[in-house]
């Protein structure tokens, strides 16, 4: 794979780069540390991760960054569903989240550049799954349609809930529906605790993880917290808030801070709580948008939420994601089926 001292194409006036190792430069350009998945953090846990190759890519218009865009290789996975039970094969892929990110979030030249020559990194049968910076560069999304008929990919919609956590904390409660406001008043006054775990709860986090994904039949997800991500993000940037019943740990929020939008990713929860009891999630949601206001961070992004939900687990993902008074957007997404 070339390194970035030399252009690995060119269209027109734009030189484009391709690099394995993270660039120096990378949190300095304007645009690049706007998000996490596009940050030299994200970039150094793929690097120390086995499974996830990061491929750094970015673009030049007279000697002047003009783009960037890190992206990352994901081998074939052979994993067991859930003990005992069938194999499951995860096909090779190259994916991106929240970029590229750019000097002219209008500049479709520079974007098709970056997923052209990312496309120029394949050398086997695999998937391209890539999602725009909605949040800082909402325009990158609205061109992502335009990209991919040119390259031969597909664009579709996804959806997210992003919620202003810079307002009051009254208006925030407020904002949130009132049978939910009730639900969070009865949480408070029932024997349970509120905690904020920290990197010395790993391993309970992942015995949880472990017994949650297994009751869904799940397998793992390829990103949660782990020793490597507490190294490099520390406990002011990668937090764990969770409640406890009886002295039991029955759900872990995971959640990134940085550069002012928090993210969950990776729940974990008792497989066993069922009907009412499943409510204690508010009770952390609302601590989480609570101590954010509080702290000053901007956004919070409750993750992905399909537009058009068919089944009943994507309504209840949907459901619980609005409730809590985001904002609704929508974005186009590039993707692929496997190449030949």
């Amino acid at each position: 794979m070339n390194q970035q001292n030399s252009p690995k194409f060119h269209f027109d006036d734009i030189d484009v780069y391709v690099s394995e190792k993270l660039p120096e430069w990378w949190d300095d350009y304007p645009s690049a540390g706007r998000d996490f998945f596009q940050s030299s953090a994200w970039g150094l846990f793929l690097e120390k991760t086995a499974e996830m190759k990061p491929i750094y890519i970015f673009a030049k218009k007279n000697d002047s960054i003009t783009g960037v865009l890190l992206a990352y290789y994901t081998p074939l996975r052979l994993r067991k569903k859930e003990e005992g039970g069938t194999i499951v094969a995860s096909v090779p892929s190259l994916r991106w989240h929240q970029g590229p990110v750019l000097s002219d979030p209008n500049d479709k030249n520079v974007l098709y550049a970056l997923v052209k020559t990312l496309l120029s990194e394949r050398k086997i049968k695999l998937k391209i799954h890539g999602d725009p910076p909605y949040i800082y560069q909402p325009e990158i999304g609205e061109q992502f349609p335009f990209v991919a008929k040119e390259l031969g990919l597909k664009s579709k919609k996804w959806a997210t809930y992003v919620l202003d956590v810079q307002k009051p904390v009254d208006d925030l409660w407020n904002s949130i529906r009132g049978k939910e406001r009730t639900a969070i008043r009865k949480l408070r006054k029932a024997d349970l605790e509120i905690k904020w775990l920290k990197e010395k709860d790993i391993e309970s986090y992942f015995a949880l993880l472990k017994k949650y994904r297994k009751g869904s039949k799940l397998t793992l997800p390829p990103f949660y917290p782990n020793k490597i991500l507490w190294e490099i993000l520390g406990e002011e940037k990668l937090k764990m808030p969770s409640v406890f019943i009886n002295n039991e740990v029955q759900s872990i929020f995971p959640i990134i801070i940085f550069n002012n939008v928090c993210k969950f990713f990776a729940l974990a929860q008792n497989p066993d709580l069922v009907g009412p009891d499943r409510s204690i999630n508010d009770i952390i949601q609302w601590n989480i948008i609570e101590r954010l206001s509080i702290d000053g961070i901007k956004y919070y992004d409750f993750a992905g939420v399909s537009p058009n939900p068919l089944s009943e687990k994507e309504k209840g993902i949907k459901h619980f994601k609005a409730k809590w008074g985001g904002n609704y957007i929508e974005y186009n997404y590039i993707t692929a089926n496997i190449f030949s």
